[in-house]
């Protein structure tokens, strides 16, 4: 039913599939220890991931509410101390396009390093609109734009400053579908 909102099932309990601002989640999901409360925010591309980390059950006594299910941590990956540059290119059916690339600035004058990338996805529809002229406006269709920056500076042996901004836009056409019955 949307371009941005991701189905979660854990334990046999199933998230809302929709982009519905009134209505939680059964399963948590967090990004970096923050909670990403609506469904219609599950959909934003993650990059420069680390790991994730998948506890099922009601994880209440450590997540709080909204757990019923479970929940779902992702970690994203600290800014190296080397300067590098990583890029991805995918390409499928229905055109589809993967892109990334991510640029480690390293150690800058021995206290601060980041992490700048940037995400693109696209695809072309799947079920072919005859009324439509362009596959790219064809229902399943979706273009997503992301950038991601993070700062981190260390502080001692023991702690750490960490300042990171993600930004993400998804534009398409929604899935089509037939009720029966």
């Amino acid at each position: 039913s949307s371009n941005n909102a991701a189905v979660i099932s854990m334990r046999g309990i199933t998230s809302p599939a929709s982009e519905t601002f009134g209505l939680d989640t059964a399963n948590a999901l967090y990004l970096d220890g923050i909670y990403i409360a609506r469904s219609g925010a599950s959909g934003m591309d993650m990059s420069e991931i680390e790991r994730v980390e998948v506890l099922r059950g009601p994880q209440g006594t450590l997540f709080g509410r909204n757990t019923t299910g479970g929940a779902i941590a992702f970690v994203s990956r600290a800014p190296s101390d080397e300067l590098g540059v990583r890029a991805e290119l995918c390409y499928g059916n229905f055109d589809a396009f993967n892109g990334r690339i991510a640029l480690d600035t390293g150690l800058i004058g021995g206290v601060i390093k980041g992490t700048f990338s940037y995400a693109r996805r696209q695809r072309d529809g799947t079920v072919d609109d005859l009324m439509e002229a362009k596959d790219s406006r064809d229902p399943g269709s979706f273009k997503t734009d992301s950038f991601r920056a993070a700062l981190r500076a260390d502080i001692g042996a023991n702690g750490y400053i960490q300042y990171i901004f993600d930004w993400t836009k998804t534009t398409g056409t929604p899935f089509a579908f037939q009720l029966t019955n």
